[in-house]
């Protein structure tokens, strides 16, 4: 199990870097084709846009995942993906309505314009669009399909990033050209999904699969709530407090920081999912899961050094220097990232036991925790007042949801070998932190020392045993083999 969950989440780190890479390029198209004000603007309607999207989904995208293979066993997987997508289209369609008739006066405020009807209108078709793209493409995830999710994450990036060059940089649309693109990927994306997955599955409704979605997807909700709270307050409270310009520079540094979560968390999360929920009758599952919190820590590790050594190429090519307050956001935001993997993986053990309930209660405690914390300390300390509030509620949120989950399926912890990696992540963050105050050579002197000094360390301390050396190389040379089978171009016959 552990070798698929290595090559599973490279699989899907590939998919997401696709969609993140696209994403990524679009900061620099943003910034240099919308003043900054606009670029705050659009920002804020992209985190509505996350924020609409928990009320849309309301669980189901997990809901396929987790019974889906209860749903293969009977044979009524066309009624699981029928009865989710059509609860999201409900969903989605109440949202709609109740933003449009009742929050207009709310996000005038917010997004300081008068033209809202339509901005909001473009926001909640994008939302609803994008969200019955995740709960197809979850199907890949479980069915253990990495290499059709890879290919369909791609495509979708390569249509984004197309749409936007057209709209932005040739017919120069300005916001509403960056919005109509989104809608465009998410619902050419759809169609093409629903051609290749419904095809085969069938779709129906059935009173069971409902059930089940209500049960089990409804709670968690409150979980995602929590999520999205924390990510998105910062946002909309800068933007009331401080204004469009803030947004902005905050805007920048947040998607920089957040790169290490499609690239890593969100790909281990998607590979260990399935994985677990597909083989509960494992008998070594609980030392399965105990290796593999290890190993995430581990290699987040490393790739928080590898993020901080090309930070300032990424600030570079991100934004011109009008946005120079970004490299501390991003700096500031790195455990971020970190602190939701532990969240994800407590949540993980929790549903193992179906305990939505406790990551529901939690959620709805730290969505209100995050809302007085924001407002209070973002009017007084503007974006210092957002990076203290988001490290503190990522903290008190990725510590009590692992230790929820692992007093609800108890699993062995390595305390000596988690105990080493904590320490050199916080070293690392500590030399992020001053980064933006060294010179180059300062700066890249004092990456290379870190990397003798905790190379050092890890030998030894003996961090990885010979059998767990010897399983790195061969999953690095499976996932060489994997992609130079399916990316690497074939060579003519001879």
């Amino acid at each position: 199990m552990l070798k698929k969950v290595a090559q599973h989440t490279a699989i899907y780190a590939i998919g997401n870097i696709g969609i993140r890479a696209a994403s990524f390029v679009l900061i620099p198209l943003f910034t240099r084709t919308l003043p900054q004000d606009e670029f705050g603007l659009l920002a804020t309607l992209l985190m509505v846009n996350q924020v609409l999207l928990v009320f849309m989904n309301v669980g189901m995208r997990d809901t396929i995942v987790r019974f889906f293979q209860e749903s293969k066993e009977t044979g009524s997987i066309g009624a699981l993906l029928g009865s989710c997508l059509l609860m999201s289209i409900g969903m989605g369609s109440t949202v709609t309505v109740v933003s449009l008739l009742f929050l207009v006066p709310f996000f005038q405020d917010l997004l300081h314009t008068e033209a809202v009807f339509h901005y909001l209108l473009l926001t909640c078709l994008i939302t609803l669009a994008q969200c019955l793209c995740m709960q197809l493409m979850s199907y890949y995830r479980s069915a253990s399909r990495p290499l059709a999710f890879l290919i369909s994450g791609v495509g979708c990036a390569c249509l984004l990033l197309g749409l936007n060059v057209l709209f932005l940089a040739t017919l120069g649309q300005g916001v509403y050209g960056a919005l109509f693109a989104y809608l465009c990927t998410y619902g050419v994306t759809f169609i093409v999904l629903s051609i290749h997955i419904i095809s085969k599955t069938g779709l129906s409704v059935s009173r069971a699969a409902f059930r089940n979605a209500l049960h089990f997807g409804f709670p968690l909700v409150l979980s995602q709530i929590s999520d999205i709270s924390i990510i998105a307050l910062p946002t909309f409270f800068l933007s009331r407090y401080h204004g469009l310009r803030a947004v902005a520079i905050f805007a920048v540094g947040q998607k920089l920081a957040q790169l290490l979560g499609p690239f890593l968390v969100l790909p281990f999360q998607m590979a260990l999912e399935p994985m677990v929920f597909n083989n509960l009758d494992d008998k070594e599952l609980r030392e399965k899961l105990s290796n593999m919190l290890t190993y995430f820590v581990f290699v987040f590790l490393l790739a928080a050094v590898l993020f901080m050594a090309f930070s300032r190429v990424l600030l570079l090519l991100a934004a011109p220097q009008s946005y120079g307050g970004a490299a501390i956001v991003m700096a500031a935001l790195l455990p971020t990232a970190f602190l939701l993997g532990l969240a994800n993986f407590g949540r993980v053990l929790l549903h193992i036991r179906l305990r939505t309930d406790i990551t529901g209660g939690f959620g709805i405690l730290f969505a209100c925790a995050s809302l007085v914390l924001y407002n209070v300390l973002i009017a007084k300390y503007a974006i210092l007042g957002a990076l203290i509030s988001a490290n503190t509620i990522w903290m008190l949120q990725g510590s009590i949801m692992l230790v929820c989950g692992l007093r609800t399926f108890n699993i062995p912890v390595d305390i000596r070998r988690l105990t080493i990696a904590g320490l050199g992540l916080l070293m690392v963050w500590v030399l992020f932190i001053v980064s933006p105050s060294l010179t180059n050579v300062s700066f890249y002197a004092m990456i290379c020392l870190l990397l003798v000094v905790g190379g050092t360390i890890l030998k030894l301390s003996r961090f990885l045993t010979e059998q767990e050396k010897s399983t790195a190389c061969d999953i690095m040379e499976q996932c060489k083999c994997i992609l130079r089978r399916y990316i690497a171009p074939k060579s003519p016959a001879a």
